[in-house]
């Protein structure tokens, strides 16, 4: 998910920008000429071995990897909110967040050279892997839906970083019901209220209808249309009650809710209805994977952002704590991986992260 602040770039750029890295979480594949070695990678982007969202597994393993809250516990939740200084730094747009969302909008705005920050030690956020003799692996999201013909995601990302086509088809994620693996939900499996079958089979033929003649493409071709616009200004669960005509049965919610959490880490009571119809109503097409998951895509992004964008642009272990609008600029107080506290003058800010941090920093 993501907002944009302050635009000081064209409307048109941020719009394209904003709505496509709101579904890039839902992408994943990875290709063989992406698992790039230091030596194979080209001059001046060595740096990027030991960011990259794809990592080498570290053995013996003494703990869990992938994602802690620790750091940004310590600096964010538990910390004292600092006193927001003086610039320190200035820059045309500074992303918040390098998962997806973050790494997609540093691709299709690198031409501004982008400040990226992200509070993890790599880049990639839910989309990270890992390698271990020769195998890819995901340890967090791993597939996409597949594109249709002609489809705006193909045309901003999968194309031009060399990766359509090179996906398969991947089984339909299916729901656990007690200690056992029921089926798709799309197939009423795993819910026992009849209330909860019935809004399954109307929200089944809703979401056909959307795919074949109403499908909210994002990013869209053009400039996004009124009935995008609406559905962008509502959440999912609204527009699924609605098609339903009742308020969704707290079995069928909480199924919901924790797709959405794992799709992209907001309920559905928060996902907009253009997000989040994209997703269901696409997933009826089909869905893809590769190994290595969605850490290839996060790992094609930061590359090709990173072939045209100055290296310390690209900060891990930074942790924003304040976005304040300030007159035509938005200032973004953040601390350093070094501890040192910056405060960046920017004329655009993405916010490419979880809401639930977006409200703490964002004033």
């Amino acid at each position: 998910m993501a907002w944009i602040l302050e635009p000081g770039l064209s409307r048109r750029e941020l719009v394209r920008a904003a709505a496509a890295c709101a579904v890039t979480g839902l992408a994943g594949c990875r290709t063989a000429q992406l698992g790039l070695t230091k030596d194979e990678l080209p001059a001046g982007l060595t740096w990027l071995t030991g960011v990259d969202p794809l990592q080498p597994a570290k053995f013996p393993q003494t703990d869990f990897t992938g994602d802690s809250p620790t750091f940004s516990h310590k600096h964010l939740r538990d910390a004292r909110v600092p006193p927001l200084g003086a610039p320190t730094e200035s820059a045309g747009v500074v992303i918040i967040g390098g998962g997806l969302s973050g790494l997609a909008a540093a691709y299709l705005l690198r031409a501004h050279q982008p400040v990226l920050l992200e509070q993890a030690s790599v880049f990639g956020g839910n989309a990270r892997g890992e390698t271990w003799e020769g195998i890819d692996y995901a340890i967090g999201s791993a597939s996409l839906v597949r594109p249709g013909e002609d489809s705006p995601l193909s045309a901003a990302f999968y194309d031009p970083l060399g990766l359509a086509g090179r996906w398969r088809a991947a089984p339909p994620a299916g729901i656990i019901a007690g200690d056992k693996l029921a089926g798709e939900l799309w197939d009423e499996a795993g819910l026992s209220i009849p209330l909860a079958k019935t809004q399954v089979r109307k929200l089944r033929d809703y979401l056909r209808h959307v795919l074949e003649a109403d499908y909210p493409e994002i990013p869209p071709a053009d400039e996004p249309g009124d009935a995008l616009k609406q559905r962008d200004m509502k959440t999912l669960v609204s527009e699924l009650e609605g098609a339903v005509g009742d308020a969704l049965a707290p079995e069928l919610r909480a199924v919901l809710d924790r797709y959405c959490w794992g799709a992209f880490g907001a309920g559905a009571g928060e996902v907009s209805a253009a997000a989040g119809l994209n997703v269901l109503a696409g997933e009826l097409r089909g869905v893809c994977a590769l190994p290595g998951g969605n850490a290839a895509v996060a790992s094609a992004l930061l590359r090709a952002a990173a072939a045209e964008t100055p290296a310390e642009n690209f900060r891990v272990g930074t942790v924003v704590r304040r976005v304040v609008l300030s007159g035509d600029d938005v200032l973004v107080a953040a601390r350093q991986a070094d501890g040192t506290e910056t405060v960046i003058k920017a004329k655009a800010v993405v916010v490419a992260c979880p809401k639930f941090i977006a409200r703490r920093i964002v004033e």
